[in-house]
């Protein structure tokens, strides 16, 4: 049982400071899909939230993005 939580505080300890060695563009880029998701949501309530061109542009371009800075 003590070493679940020991494991739980590494990876916590480990998480932090890889956020701290960051980049700082994909921290820009993160916050800026999280605000994207946002926007999205509260659009309103629909059985099924439909994209439209601006959502795909956003998400495509951080799939990009993202793929540029894994590669690195």
């Amino acid at each position: 049982m003590m070493f679940c939580g020991m494991l739980d505080l590494c990876r916590i300890i480990f998480g932090i400071v890889v956020d701290l060695v960051r980049p700082r563009m994909a921290l820009e880029a993160e916050i800026l899909v999280l605000r994207q998701q946002i926007i999205v949501l509260r659009r309103g309530s629909p059985s099924r939230v439909p994209f439209r061109a601006i959502d795909r542009m956003v998400l495509g371009w951080a799939c990009v993005a993202g793929s540029k800075s894994l590669a690195i």
